[in-house]
Order: C-alpha cells, then sequence, then structure tokens
C-alpha cells in the first residue's frame, strides 16, 4: 500500500505500478488518462489499390490511405483479404500466408499493422462463400449462379460440407497469419434478401 511506497520514495526509488481506468490517486478517478475515443466511420480498403510492384510507391500508397483515413476521421479500417485484380469477384490470390491459395504479395500483416500503429482498428474483409480457388478445383461444391440471387458467380454452396471445411481452413490461416481486430464477412455471404 501507500507506507510502503512512501518508504521507497524516501529511500529513492519508486516500484513500477500498472495504472488502470480503476485506479484511483488520492481519491480522483484516473479514467481521463484513457478517455474513449468518439466512433467514426468504417472504411473499406483494398489491398489492390495499394499493391505496386515497386515496395517504396506501395508504402507511400499505405501512407497516404492513413492520412486520407484520419481526414475522414475513420475508426475502423475493413482491410481485403484476396486480391480481385480484374473486378469481377474473381480471388485469384491472398495478401497473406496461407496454404489454399497463391500469395500475391505479403502485404496484410505490414499494412495492418501501419494502420494500428496510426490508431485504426483493423478488420479482415473476407469472402465467405466465394472461395474461388475451391470453385475451380470443385465445381460439384459450388452455388448455381441462378440460385445465388447476387452479382457473385463464383460461391460455394453453404450445404455441401467440404466446402464449409475449405472455408474453415482459410479462416485458420487468417487467425494464424495476420494481425487482425475482427472479421467481416463481405457481401458474398448474402444468398439473397
Amino acid at each position: 500500500g501507500a507506507c510502503v511506497w512512501a518508504e521507497d520514495v524516501k529511500a529513492g526509488y519508486m516500484s513500477r505500478v500498472m495504472v488502470t481506468k480503476q485506479d484511483t490517486i488520492s481519491g480522483k478517478d484516473l479514467g481521463w488518462l484513457f478517455a474513449e475515443r468518439k466512433p467514426g466511420p468504417s472504411v473499406v480498403v483494398r489491398m489492390d489499390a495499394l499493391m505496386d510492384p515497386d515496395s517504396l510507391e506501395q508504402l507511400k500508397n499505405i501512407e497516404s490511405v492513413i492520412h486520407e483515413l484520419w481526414e475522414r476521421e475513420a475508426t475502423d479500417v475493413w482491410l481485403t483479404t484476396c486480391s480481385d485484380a480484374t473486378g469481377s469477384g474473381y480471388l485469384e490470390s491472398a495478401y497473406f500466408m496461407n496454404h489454399q491459395l497463391p500469395v500475391r504479395a505479403d502485404l496484410w500483416s505490414m499494412t495492418a499493422i501501419r494502420m494500428k500503429r496510426a490508431g485504426f482498428r483493423v478488420w479482415a474483409l473476407v469472402p465467405a462463400l466465394n472461395l474461388t480457388w475451391e470453385w475451380v478445383k470443385h465445381p460439384e461444391w459450388r452455388l448455381a449462379y441462378a440460385q445465388a440471387g447476387h452479382d457473385w458467380p463464383f460461391c460455394l454452396s453453404p450445404d455441401v460440407p467440404a466446402a464449409m471445411t475449405a472455408a474453415q481452413d482459410f479462416m485458420n490461416d487468417l487467425a494464424v497469419y495476420a494481425p487482425i481486430d475482427g472479421v467481416v464477412f463481405d457481401t458474398d455471404a448474402r444468398l439473397g434478401e
């Protein structure tokens, strides 16, 4: 308690202590030290837009997006995990290490860490049913496009256990290799109204 601290101070040193919201000093609440951040908008950041063969340009792209997010007063970033270079929904590669599909560039973790250091919460924007790499290998797992009711032609059926296992494997790799604050499922999780 206080007596020990007073003796420590008289002896010329002070023990380290962890300060938390629940602590008080002289009966005063320390909550002001831990001001809650006012919630701001969540912004989707497409990794394809940050990607550049020149690593210096890539860093400039990331820093530019961080400044734009500050200007928008964003608090959360939804960072895509897979490359859709053609814009068709065909996911050809990932931006993090995994065992399912090729890695276009191991850029996700570095981008997420830079954004976290800039004060943002970083969420992985992941496909739920659009596992294109499995859609190509296993036509029998496909959800018929006419049944899908949306613009994602590469969806797997949630009724096929092997397809759901493939999705779980992808999520396991994400959990192991990427520093995330949470997961947001992309619009391919929606099968209709």
